[in-house]
């Protein structure tokens, strides 16, 4: 979502004639007034980490978009495949019940933050998200920890998840049409 700048014309003149100072024109200055304003958004701390390979910070931008190919996801796009968890096999695959509600994987996060020293439960993704950007934004400590923890995390149940799908072969099916 862009936040437009309500300027009027009269208005940028007035801020061009204040960015003069002795005949020379600060363009930066002015690219900044002008440029639209983005709102933050509160997963940043976690994807925008320096010292991460960047095929690890993908795959967590599209997780913490919701735009990991789930069943749900496949769904819509058309494909037609089998609708279960891939780890448990009981309920249908959504991003929710694959990262937070399924028995596995949520084992898997109470484990991790058990051996951090944590002791949380796992609540819904956005309310997960938000927690672990607060605690990503310190620079130390437990931050850094939790943030690569989280990291490890999307990735294993990402790549686990693909290795085990059974929908696998109906993907690369796909894959030989023109």
């Amino acid at each position: 979502m862009i936040i437009p700048r309500q300027a009027g014309q009269g208005e940028l003149m007035m801020e061009f004639a204040k960015a003069q100072k002795g005949g020379k024109f600060p363009t930066k200055k002015m690219h900044t007034y002008i440029m639209p304003t983005f709102p933050r958004e509160e997963w940043e701390s976690i994807t925008l980490q320096q010292g991460v390979h960047p095929r690890f910070k993908f795959i967590l931008w599209l997780a913490v978009q919701k735009r990991l190919p789930t069943v749900e996801r496949l769904e819509k796009f058309g494909i037609q495949v089998p609708s279960e968890c891939v780890f448990c096999g009981k309920t249908k695959e959504t991003f929710e019940h694959l990262y937070f509600d399924c028995q596995v994987t949520k084992t898997l996060w109470g484990r991790l933050c058990n051996w951090m020293g944590i002791q949380r439960s796992i609540h819904d993704g956005r309310t997960e998200i938000a927690w672990i950007s607060e605690i990503a934004k310190k620079k130390a400590g437990d931050g850094l920890c939790v943030d690569k923890v989280l990291r490890e995390i999307v990735m294993h149940i990402h790549l686990r998840g693909q290795h085990k799908a059974s929908w696998k072969p109906i993907l690369q099916a796909l894959n030989k049409y023109p």
